[in-house]
């Protein structure tokens, strides 16, 4: 620190000279009084900068740390407001600019105030303790201004106006002393041991609190400037922090957590008040909901006037409003809590609602029959899903059994999706064939019948079919050979012939699939029938996830996740072979749940679907004897990967020939009643 006795020494011993020149014990200072600056750099000795990195591990950060000049000068700059609010003057001496030298150092310039060290140490020092006490309100850092500290006298000068002025607010020391009613906020926000550190939270209290009279003594334009720098000096160092370890810091945070119940208390109550405020409105916004989306539906020609008419009843009755208004709670809770947040407080509404209900019942309130319809585990399980959590509450009974107005519900919301990706993907065949369109009765037919007829729609498709499988065939007869003959798995290793043919037999389905979607949509797909504007959609998704399918074999990237996990986590899945079957098993559970939801698609009876049906079978194979098989069942594996990997190809390319080949045959348009949706009664 620059001492006021120092300054006034040098100068008194300038004479003549404009400059004088003064130094401290980290710092040197040029003291201009012509042009009325002082221009200071530091360069701490050894045993400074040693305190200072066993405190942080880090160098001192006044010598090249520009974010920590910048926090300094945000500091004074809030310093300097604050005295002006509560002694109507600046008492602190103003930053005039901060750069860096030509060697690297950093030069803090400030306003050169001119006057005397204080003569009246007494009176000195009970101006300190006031603005000690005002400091500690308001959470600036007391150690350079403290009566305790035996040189804050020195960072006083008398000015001519017989105010005194705080010249040095910047430390060279790791505060030794602090004031213990701080410790805990600062050890909260990872500032202890504390070095020149606001109290952030503290701060932002105080100014909200005393608004009204800060407003006043210092304007409206004088409050945001406040408000700016204080926003500017915690940017500053946030930045300048994060380029130190700090691990005692951050260690002392830490163990803050696990026992700082006020802090859980309080954020308990805020995300209640949040939820609450969020979900408030969550019966009119689900009630809005499904309104606009029947309107929209009835004027798209989905619904005629009188299913219109019926889903509104519908929508009326008790038990699928109150499941309608939960919906809406989780959609609104979803947008603003992100995961984890989002995935803690969905589950806990559905289960409080829940044992809200049964505690009723208990205490003879009313029956808990509707809420264990409603709010079910299945529901409070995959509320916890991210982002598909959100519409947990259309697995509830009511709404499985009006699954029209789930759907609707679900279509208002994809609606939203950012860049028009609703209309660009056509999305809507999909929503009105799952809400329940009018399925063909169909021909029955026995089991043997049904085989039969697919597998003799395959006849115009063989050549293809027999050719891919025999080349899968003998590649993988070839690597056993080579395996049984020279004792060598090269084969079957990463990125050798077997592993190189798969990923591009998976990458060529997904073009496959993906052109096929392009090809439905650009023919006459206005006259198709719904149930194939609605399968569509799969072979879009599945043709994506074929192509990365085809880069994670390749890349192994599920591999090195599975490596990662065992071994920073030390974490195999139980019952799993290797670490990365946890990954496999998340593919293979994505799959599951694209396959149950367009379930009509693997069913529907056309070549691309048997061969797709066989495919996913030989697929599912894999994964249950890669993540599970063991002894004999083991050496199962490449023989479904490698079928399943050809059947995959050869289904996505016979739907892309189905699509935009002369194979496609589609029936004249009868009437404008083609999507609408025939109700079904509840279940």
């Amino acid at each position: 620190m620059m001492t006021a006795t120092a300054i006034e020494t040098a100068w008194r011993h300038a004479r003549d000279n404009e400059v004088v020149v003064a130094h401290s014990i980290s710092s040197t200072v040029h003291l201009d009084y012509r042009r009325g600056y002082a221009h200071k750099t530091y360069a701490a000795p050894r045993w400074v900068r040693a305190l200072y990195r066993i405190a942080f591990q880090a160098p001192f950060p006044y010598e090249q740390n520009a974010d920590a000049m910048a926090a300094a000068a945000a500091r004074r700059k809030i310093a300097g407001m604050l005295t002006r609010h509560w002694f109507e003057v600046d008492l602190v001496a103003p930053v005039i600019d901060v750069h860096a030298e030509r060697d690297g150092s950093m030069a803090f310039v400030t306003q050169l105030v001119r006057g005397d060290a204080p003569d009246d140490r007494r009176h000195a020092r009970r101006f300190l303790r006031q603005i000690t006490s005002r400091f500690l309100q308001a959470g600036l850092p007391t150690w350079q201004v403290t009566p305790y500290n035996p040189r804050a006298i020195g960072n006083l000068i008398a000015a001519r106006d017989g105010v005194y002025r705080i010249i040095d607010l910047e430390s060279n020391l790791v505060a030794p002393m602090f004031p213990l009613t701080g410790i805990v906020g600062m050890i909260r926000q990872g500032t202890f041991p504390i070095f020149d550190d606001i109290d952030v939270a503290k701060l932002r209290r105080y100014l909200a609190k005393d608004e009204v009279a800060i407003t006043a003594s210092l304007g409206t334009d004088g409050y945001a400037e406040l408000v700016h720098a204080t926003n500017e000096y915690a940017a500053a160092t946030a930045r300048w922090h994060a380029t130190e370890p700090r691990l005692i810091s951050r260690g002392l945070r830490n163990a803050l957590r696990l026992v700082d119940v006020p802090s859980w208390v309080r954020g308990a109550r805020g995300l209640v008040r949040k939820v609450a405020t969020m979900t408030a409105g969550s019966k009119a916004a689900a009630d809005r909901t499904i309104r606009e989306g029947i309107d929209t539906w009835q004027r798209e020609g989905h619904l005629t006037d009188a299913q219109a008419a019926a889903l509104r009843e519908q929508a009326r009755a008790p038990e699928v409003a109150s499941a309608l208004t939960h919906l809406g709670a989780h959609v609104a809770m979803s947008i603003p809590l992100r995961f984890p947040l989002g995935s803690i407080a969905r589950p806990a509404w559905t289960l409080t609602m829940r044992a809200k209900a049964e505690l009723q019942a208990l205490r003879g309130g009313g029956g808990a029959r509707a809420a264990r319809r409603e709010h079910t585990l299945l529901v409070a399980g995959f509320s916890a899903v991210p982002g598909l959590g959100a519409m947990a509450y259309m697995l509830s009974k009511p709404l499985r059994a009006n699954r029209a107005l789930a759907v609707i519900a679900l279509d208002r919301s994809m609606r939203k999706l950012p860049a028009r990706l609703y209309a660009r993907l056509r999305m809507a065949p999909m929503m009105v064939w799952h809400a329940g369109v009018a399925r063909p009765a169909g021909v029955r037919r026995t089991v043997v019948e049904a085989a039969r007829d697919r597998v003799l729609a395959l006849r115009p498709y063989s050549p293809a079919i027999g050719s891919v499988l025999a080349v899968n065939a003998a590649v993988l007869v070839a690597g056993g050979y080579v395996y049984v003959a020279h004792d060598s798995r090269a084969w079957f290793d990463e990125r050798h012939v077997m592993n190189t043919s798969d990923a591009l037999q998976l990458a060529v389905a997904g073009v496959f699939g993906v052109a096929a979607w392009r090809a439905f949509w650009r023919n006459d797909s206005e006259r198709a029938p719904l149930q194939e504007a609605a399968g569509i959609m799969f072979w879009l998704i599945a043709g994506a996830g074929l192509v990365y399918a085809a880069a994670d074999d390749y890349f192994t990237i599920h591999e090195h996740a599975g490596t990662w996990m065992a071994e920073r986590m030390s974490f195999i899945p139980m019952y799993t072979n290797t670490a990365d079957d946890l990954m496999t098993l998340a593919f293979g559970a994505t799959g599951l749940m694209i396959v149950v939801i367009f379930k009509d698609e693997l069913l529907a009876n056309r070549p691309s679907s048997t061969l797709l049906l066989a495919g996913v079978a030989m697929a599912a194979l894999m994964v249950a004897v890669d993540t599970f098989g063991r002894g004999p069942v083991r050496p199962l594996e490449f023989p479904a990967q490698v079928f399943g990997t050809g059947l995959l190809l050869v289904a996505n390319a016979v739907r892309y020939h189905e699509t935009a080949g002369d194979t496609l045959r589609l029936p004249r348009r009868a009437d404008a009643s083609r999507h609408r949706l025939a109700l079904q009664p509840d279940a």
